[in-house]
């Protein structure tokens, strides 16, 4: 049985959480509204796990989880996260969260996320190991969000006739053939790689600024892009693309290229 200290600032989602970690035969015991006193209340508690919302007014969820981390590195902490905060849950897991789980909660998820939390080695993760938990990471969300875009698609089939929730899901689905993607991002251990597949047109290229605005809150950003199989279509194109190449550097980011 594991001692569980819950940080939600919603009642309901803590009462819930309270009661899949119950059934699943572990104790919450403590529970907090805001990330304010994290540190104290862990010092108090001494959990063994804590599960942490993204999202919360105040101290959030990431400005948290840096404190935690660096008074008590062996913290085990289960980030909780809606669909969409995509280049937070990354930013957690670069953090040291050993897990995350998405909105609504579900108890076979939160039973995995346990054991993979408790399974862990001591908060003593390498670098490899960080990489592979956000790789896998990337390819959860991509399948959550074709999942809610799918569903949302079939049950609202007026609404979905806009053409963006159908390019939307076109460029998230998990493609089985041997195709290649427009875009293709990897990361490799500390260093966000992009490669483009096919010349750089208008649209790719929105895709591709998309892509990049996702990673902007991840510090330090380190990004390469790999350009070998790319044409400008126009200068225009060109320098839309030097343009999304500033924005990371404005934010003190660092940009290779491939090409």
């Amino acid at each position: 049985m594991s001692q569980i200290l819950v940080i939600d600032d919603n009642l309901m989602m803590r009462k819930n959480i309270k009661s899949i970690v119950e059934n699943l035969g572990h104790e919450v015991i403590g529970e907090l509204e805001t990330g304010e006193e994290i540190i104290d209340k862990y010092q108090e508690y001494q959990p063994d796990i804590v599960t942490l919302d993204i999202v919360m007014p105040g101290i959030d969820g990431l400005s948290a989880l840096k404190e935690l981390m660096f008074e008590f590195p062996k913290a085990k902490v289960i980030m909780v996260s809606v669909l969409g905060e995509n280049s937070k849950i990354i930013k957690a897991i670069k953090l040291g969260a050993e897990y995350y789980l998405q909105k609504p909660i579900d108890a076979e998820e939160m039973c995995k996320a346990i054991k993979e939390a408790l399974d862990s080695e001591d908060g003593n993760k390498t670098a490899e190991n960080t990489c592979a938990s956000i790789e896998d990471l990337e390819e959860n969300i991509q399948a959550s969000l074709k999942k809610e875009l799918s569903k949302f698609i079939k049950e609202n089939p007026e609404e979905s006739k806009d053409q963006k929730l159908e390019e939307k899901l076109q460029e998230i689905e998990v493609n089985n053939s041997d195709e290649l993607e427009p875009i293709e991002v990897s990361l490799e251990c500390s260093r966000f790689k992009i490669k483009v597949n096919q010349d750089l047109n208008e649209r790719l290229l929105n895709l591709l600024d998309d892509t990049v605005k996702d990673f902007l809150v991840v510090e330090p950003l380190k990004i390469t892009f790999d350009l070998k199989d790319v044409a400008f279509l126009s200068a225009e194109i060109k320098k839309e693309f030097e343009k999304i190449v500033r924005m990371i550097k404005v934010i003190g980011g660092e940009v290779k290229i491939i090409s």
